[in-house]
């Protein structure tokens, strides 16, 4: 089972820890074979947790971020506006002399990889306990990047961290569409389940009814987001509002009769 958190990381590592989690969400997956459970214990081998972050920044939020796992257990995180670039280390992203269960493998993409402007760039944080390898084969040239991570039940599945900007030119969500189709046509990913999160910044969506809003700002990108999403199966899960009553952070899966809502 996955249970799934979005969040919202605050400015300043000294806020207390009821400030840094900001329109969270939960919900469930159960691994095939496996039945479900109610408790989010690691030692529970048919769950898992995903917890989709908004950093607005990284950096100087470590010990945010630490206490962040430490609360909230995630097996993985997929974040967004890491804002980090090469001379931002992973050892960087947490507190040192943490416990060894926190030490989490990140595996990331700088948005100075793409272009050399500052700001965006997406991870993906794995327990260190969990196999997990990044797919560069499947990368493309939006702000995008897949892990492949085997579960306790030696599942394999895809988690994809993708951000883009406000206002962004419609190449953003094409090349999201070049990546999901390397996974489509490669017969080594096909049939895995899949979890694609982060800040999409298209929050004028009904995705009760999947469509636009009559008012809807950037409605060709909207409209492109849900074609995606009906050519290749996914299925947005998150409900809860970012912020201002707008869904930024989605959570898109191959299987969504899988989330307990």
């Amino acid at each position: 089972m996955i249970e799934t958190s979005s969040s919202h990381v605050g400015s300043s590592e000294s806020e207390p820890s009821s400030s840094y989690l900001e329109g969270s969400q939960l919900a469930s997956f159960t691994s095939i074979g496996k039945n479900s459970s109610n408790t989010s214990s690691h030692k529970v081998k048919d769950k898992l947790t995903i917890l989709i972050i908004n950093f607005q920044s990284v950096r100087n939020k470590r010990t945010e971020l630490h206490n962040i796992i430490s609360s909230c257990a995630p097996d993985i995180i997929i974040g967004s506006e890491t804002h980090t670039d090469n001379d931002f280390h992973n050892a960087q992203f947490l507190p040192p002399n943490i416990p060894a269960e926190h030490k989490y493998q990140i595996f990331r993409k700088d948005r100075k990889e793409l272009i050399n402007k500052s700001g965006g760039g997406v991870t993906i944080m794995v327990r260190p306990d969990l196999p997990a390898e990044e797919c560069l084969d499947l990368d493309s040239t939006c702000e995008i990047k897949w892990a492949k991570v085997r579960t306790s039940s030696n599942e394999a599945i895809l988690i994809g961290a993708y951000y883009r900007e406000p206002k962004s030119k419609i190449e953003a969500l094409d090349e999201l569409e070049k990546s999901l189709s390397k996974i489509q046509n490669d017969p080594s990913y096909r049939n895995m389940k899949i979890f694609l999160g982060g800040d999409f910044n298209l929050g004028d969506i009904e995705w009760e009814v999947g469509r636009p809003m009559v008012d809807a700002r950037d409605k060709v990108h909207c409209d492109k987001i849900l074609q995606i999403s009906s050519y290749y199966s996914l299925e947005q899960i998150n409900n809860r509002p970012t912020r201002q009553g707008r869904i930024l952070d989605l959570l898109f899966t191959s299987h969504p009769s899988l989330i307990q809502r």
